[in-house]
C-alpha cells in the first residue's frame, strides 16, 4: 500500500491532534481518570519528542506502534504490573537492559568535604536495609516527614524498589542493595536517584553500579534517555490506591543534576551510624586522620587515592572485610561500630 496514499496521511493527522491534545492537557495538570492516567502522562510525552521525528521521515509504523502502546500501557495500574509494562516495552524494542550482573562486592570510600575522617564501608547485596527500602513511592514518601527527601531507585524486570536516603552514605539502600537477586532472574533496567519535595518530583539516572557502565559507549547517560523516561514516569505514578494523599504536581527528569537531587555531602549522624551497626552484615570504618587531601577520598573512590601507602592499607582493609576477616583498629582506620559501642558502655 502507498504510504503517501490519503488514508495514512489522515491516520498522522488524527495521531498528531489526539497527542496534541494530551500534551496540553499534562500542562494543565488537569486531572484524567485512572484509566487513563498513564497513557497522559506516557504517551504524550514520548510522542512530543518524536512528532518530529515522525514528520521528518514520514514513518508512518512509528505512528501504530504508539497508537497500540497507547492502549497497552493505559492497562499498567499496579505495582505488580511493573514486569507486565517492562515486558511490553521490550517486545517493542524500545530499550536494552542495562545490566544483570554488577559487582558482588566492593569497598566505598567516601569524602564529606569536612575536617572529619573518610568513611569506608564494605558494599555488599545482601546489606540491605529492608526498613528503608520500599516497593511504593507514596509509602516511602509518607512514612518520612523530611522536606525534601531522597531516594535511590531501581527498575527491574522483578519490579521496581526504592531507598530511602538521609546522607551520603547511603548505607544499606545503594543501588546495588535494591536487587532481590544477582543472578539471571532479575535484570536491572534502569537506576537512578530521586528528589521529592512539595509535590515536585526530580530524578536522574546516576548510578555508577547500573547506568553508567550501559553509558560508557553510549556518551554518558545519553543512551536514549526518552525511552527511560517513559517507563519511569509511568513506573513512578503508580499508586496503592486512588485515595493516596501523595500528589506528584511535577515529574522532571535532571540529567546532570546529581548534586540537586542526592545529598551527597551530607555526613552521617551519630544515629544514623547508630543504625547501621545493628544492621547485618554491614561494616563501617573511618578512614586516616588527616587534612592532607592527598591521602582523602577526595573523588570518592580508592583507586585514584595520590598516597600510596594510605591506598594500600585501604584496598587490604577492602579484601579482608569481603573475606568476612576480623580487622583490629590502626592508624589507617577505625571501626565506627567498635567505637559507638565502647561510647555507649
Amino acid at each position: 500500500m502507498d504510504t503517501n496514499s490519503q488514508y495514512y496521511k489522515l491516520k498522522y493527522e488524527n495521531y498528531k491532534n489526539k497527542y496534541t491534545t494530551l500534551k496540553l492537557q499534562i500542562a494543565g495538570s488537569l486531572e484524567q481518570t485512572s484509566r487513563a492516567h498513564n497513557e497522559y502522562i506516557c504517551i504524550s510525552r514520548y510522542a512530543y519528542e518524536k512528532e518530529n521525528e515522525i514528520r521528518r521521515t514520514s514513518n508512518y509504523e512509528q505512528i501504530t506502534l504508539l497508537n497500540r502502546l497507547s492502549s497497552e500501557l493505559a492497562e499498567i495500574k499496579t505495582q505488580e504490573d511493573i514486569p507486565k509494562l517492562i515486558s511490553i516495552m521490550s517486545n517493542k524494542d524500545l530499550y536494552d537492559w542495562v545490566t544483570t550482573k554488577p559487582v558482588s562486592a566492593k569497598l566505598k570510600c567516601k569524602h564529606f568535604g569536612m575536617d572529619k575522617r573518610d568513611i569506608l564501608m564494605v558494599f555488599e547485596n545482601k546489606q540491605r536495609r529492608n526498613n528503608k527500602i520500599f516497593t511504593n513511592l507514596a509509602d516511602a514518601i509518607e512514612l518520612y516527614p523530611e522536606n525534601p527527601k531522597y531516594f535511590t531507585f531501581i527498575i527491574s524486570t522483578a519490579g521496581v524498589k526504592y531507598g530511602s536516603i538521609v546522607d551520603g552514605l547511603e548505607a544499606g539502600v545503594s543501588h546495588l542493595h535494591l536487587v532481590n537477586s544477582m543472578d539471571s532472574n532479575e535484570n536491572v533496567v534502569v537506576a537512578g536517584e530521586i528528589k521529592f519535595s512539595d509535590g515536585e518530583l526530580f530524578y536522574n539516572f546516576s548510578s555508577g553500579t547500573y547506568t553508567a557502565p550501559q553509558a560508557i559507549d553510549k556518551n554518558k547517560y545519553e543512551f536514549d534517555s526518552i525511552k527511560y523516561r517513559m517507563l519511569c514516569e509511568t513506573t513512578f505514578r503508580i499508586k496503592r490506591n486512588p485515595y493516596d494523599s501523595v500528589k506528584f504536581n511535577v515529574i522532571k527528569f535532571n540529567s546532570n543534576s546529581e548534586t540537586s537531587i542526592f545529598p551527597s555531602t551530607t555526613y552521617p549522624s551519630q544515629q544514623e551510624f547508630k543504625d547501621i551497626c545493628v544492621q547485618p552484615n554491614i561494616q563501617v570504618f573511618e578512614g586516616i586522620d588527616s587534612l592532607d587531601p592527598k591521602t582523602r577520598c577526595t573523588t570518592n573512590s580508592i583507586s585514584v587515592l595520590d598516597n600510596q601507602e594510605i591506598k594500600n592499607a585501604y584496598q587490604d582493609l577492602g579484601i579482608k572485610l569481603m573475606e568476612n576477616q576480623r580487622v583490629p583498629d590502626t592508624k589507617y582506620f577505625q571501626n565506627i561500630c567498635t567505637n559507638l559501642a565502647k561510647l555507649s558502655s
